[in-house]
């Protein structure tokens, strides 16, 4: 550990004006920058980069950038700058594949159960957009449906992913 390494310095940085400006600011950056499922309209490609610079709280930013410091400064010093960012960029991409592909497994395993009760795409649309449904015509528990419900309208956020790749290396080295 020690000192903070350049790509480190500059991570944090840019990782804590983003959680610290819109607070000020009165923004909501999330909504652009966190990482939400494909189908949903706030969706954009570029939202498996950004979302590795979002946080939730305090403690998840604080946890994440400690972790990034006491783990990633001795793979920047080993590997040197450009060799560890190219690394925590794909740790964190890759989190972000597995997430999606993780959620529209789940998603669409709910979807079929609704097509096979025999509603149409319109009407699923209509529950994932006002989050409410007629208990008569579909079968699924309120936990299925809020799970349901919520694959579509929560994003990820942070640099979870790409930490724990630095973890993994950090342990491999």
């Amino acid at each position: 550990m020690g000192r903070f390494t350049e790509a480190i310095k500059h991570l944090i940085i840019v990782n804590v004006i983003l959680f610290v400006a819109p607070q000020f600011l009165k923004l909501d950056l999330g909504q652009f920058f966190a990482l939400y499922f494909p189908q949903n309209p706030q969706f954009g490609v570029w939202q498996y980069v950004t979302h590795m610079f979002m946080h939730g709280s305090f403690m998840h930013i604080a946890f994440n950038m400690y972790a990034l410091w006491a783990f990633g400064t001795p793979l920047e010093q080993m590997w040197g700058k450009k060799k560890f960012l190219f690394f925590y960029f794909s740790a964190g991409l890759g989190a972000g594949a597995i997430y999606t592909l993780v959620n529209y497994y789940q998603f669409n395993g709910f979807y079929e159960q609704l097509i096979n009760l025999g509603l149409s795409t319109s009407d699923i649309q209509n529950i994932l957009d006002t989050g409410s449904y007629n208990d008569a015509i579909v079968t699924l528990t309120n936990g299925e449906m809020s799970q349901f419900y919520n694959l579509y309208h929560t994003p990820a956020v942070g640099a979870s992913g790409a930490v724990y790749g630095i973890l993994v290396a950090f342990g491999m080295m």
